[in-house]
């Protein structure tokens, strides 16, 4: 029997996706974090609650719910990693690790906006952009 896509396509059927849970996933996250690693998971986590907060300003979005993402965002960063009590003088790797992943994102984010920005002005043409020039 040959393989048939529509019949495939017409039986396929999706697993339903669970909702997401911030503390079951911090309960069954167990990955072993390193200085660097965990900082930088961390950092990404309270990124990506700054930009909904961001949007939520820019009225993209709501804000109630932007908060709300926030804050989720920010427990999940919480529990991801938790940095070192030890001072520069005990463990300076340690702290320097933690220095740089938690960096990381905040210098990459900046950097990716740069790279993206020409290629979406670009897309507005030259009616977006005498628009944008009038109203500044």
């Amino acid at each position: 029997m040959a393989f048939n896509p529509d019949e495939f396509i017409k039986s396929y059927k999706p697993a339903e996706a669970a909702p997401f849970d911030p503390d079951e996933f911090l309960k069954t996250n167990t990955r072993k974090l390193t200085p660097f690693t965990g900082s930088a998971a961390a950092s990404i986590e309270k990124l990506k609650g700054d930009f909904s907060v961001l949007a939520g300003k820019a009225g993209l979005k709501d804000i109630a719910q932007a908060e709300a993402d926030k804050r989720r965002n920010d427990a999940i960063a919480a529990g991801l990693y938790t940095p070192t009590t030890e001072g520069w003088m005990e463990a300076p790797g340690t702290k320097f690790a933690e220095l740089a992943g938690g960096s990381l994102p905040y210098m990459a984010a900046p950097a990716a906006a740069a790279v993206v920005a020409p290629a979406a002005l670009g897309g507005m043409g030259a009616a977006g952009l005498a628009a944008l020039a009038s109203t500044a």
